[in-house]
């Protein structure tokens, strides 16, 4: 664990996506959310001395994703 805390303030993100649209299925399922409710999506990619190693898609209900914005 601490390993991951040391990286963490060693890397950037960088936002690739960011929208509201409904979830996939097996997102709103995951989230116990209907299909049609909105969710924010946001995709990033994380970066290490400038090279990627990680890829990060959220989907967050659009109620609470409202607080927050990119």
């Amino acid at each position: 664990m601490p390993q991951l805390v040391e990286m963490g303030q060693a890397t950037t993100a960088r936002l690739l996506s960011f929208s509201y649209d409904s979830a996939p299925d097996f997102v709103a399922a995951a989230l116990g959310l209907s299909t049609e409710r909105k969710v924010q999506i946001a995709t990033r990619i994380r970066l290490v001395d400038d090279t990627p190693f990680s890829h990060l898609t959220t989907y967050v209900p659009a109620e609470i994703a409202q607080s927050y914005s990119e």
